[in-house]
């Protein structure tokens, strides 16, 4: 039985829900908690849909502790899964935090636990993060690497650090105009990007981890990143809420087991080569792409009209 308290958020998809259930069914948690948005307003298709994905919960037949945070309304994803993890940590000191749509290989689970226990007192390290997001290259043996950019789809942490999440984000205000961000990144592109997200999420985005970073950043915080892929995500596509490019899917690594024991890095500090290809691949280098995508379609769409 594994120890290590799960947290699980779902909403209104009982396919990847089954699917998560049935990855962590591998570890058997013996404390489980399940937070589950509700139905947006009017939403006929959504209310029977969450029905069936609070049901799934309810085939759980392992010796296990479940509680649970089931909203009679949709809270949105910016405030969702903050007020679900203030209420878990009320009552847990730590926990691995999955949502429905990322689907953990199993070694994911001891590989938290392990870097729970190993860095539970030094507060320099925000997050466990357990997907690989910028390719299958390796840059070095070890299990993991330290990054500025924590990661979201299978992630761990602890009580002591989440209470520094900022949502609301306060100081950013001022913060932007003293070139905070030019003493965090080297690249105008990015700066350029993520003062653009910042913006966006004090004027009410519908998100919540881009907050998680600026939390990390404003405590000059570290990220672990595993060097191995243990996520799939599964929610690519017309039904997800943010994830809707399912050609993004092509530039992840593979999802596959870390090997044991864990190699660990010889010093806690930022793996800046791993960190700039994470910001092309997630963030500022997507926008670029982006335009260019555009920008090339604008084109050839005007070539088949002069034709």
């Amino acid at each position: 039985m594994f120890q290590t308290p799960i947290a699980l958020f779902i909403f209104n998809r009982p396919d990847c829900t089954r699917k998560l259930v049935n990855a962590i069914s591998s570890v058997k948690p013996t404390r489980l908690f399940v937070i589950a948005d509700g139905p947006r307003e009017n939403n006929l298709a959504d209310a029977k849909l969450c029905e069936k994905t609070r049901a799934i919960i309810e085939q759980i037949d392992w010796q296990c502790t479940i509680s649970k945070k089931y909203s009679s309304f949709n809270i949105g994803c910016r405030e969702s899964v903050p007020l679900g993890l203030n209420w878990v940590f009320d009552q847990v000191d730590e926990c691995i935090v999955l949502e429905d749509d990322c689907i953990p290989q199993p070694s994911f689970f001891p590989f938290c636990r392990e870097l729970l226990a190993l860095y539970k007192y030094d507060e320099r390290v925000m997050t466990i993060g357990g997907h690989r997001s910028d390719g299958p290259n390796e840059f070095s043996s070890e299990s993991y690497y330290f990054s500025r950019y924590p990661s979201i789809w299978g992630w761990a942490t602890w009580k002591d650090r989440w209470a520094t999440f900022d949502l609301q984000m306060d100081r950013w205000p001022k913060l932007r105009e003293s070139g905070w961000l030019s003493e965090i990144l080297t690249s105008s592109r990015a700066i350029t990007y993520w003062r653009r997200m910042f913006d966006k999420m004090i004027n009410g985005m519908d998100a919540w981890d881009y907050a998680l970073t600026y939390t990390c950043w404003l405590n000059q915080g570290l990220a672990i990143r595993s060097r191995v892929n243990m996520i799939t995500n599964i929610g690519f596509g017309k039904e997800a809420t943010h994830t809707h490019e399912t050609e993004r899917m092509q530039l992840f690594a593979d999802a596959a087991d870390i090997q044991f024991p864990l190699r660990h890095p010889q010093t806690i500090q930022i793996d800046e080569q791993a960190d700039s290809r994470i910001e092309w691949v997630n963030f500022s280098g997507m926008d670029t792409r982006i335009l260019e995508n555009l920008r090339q379609r604008i084109h050839e769409s005007r070539s088949d009209g002069a034709s």
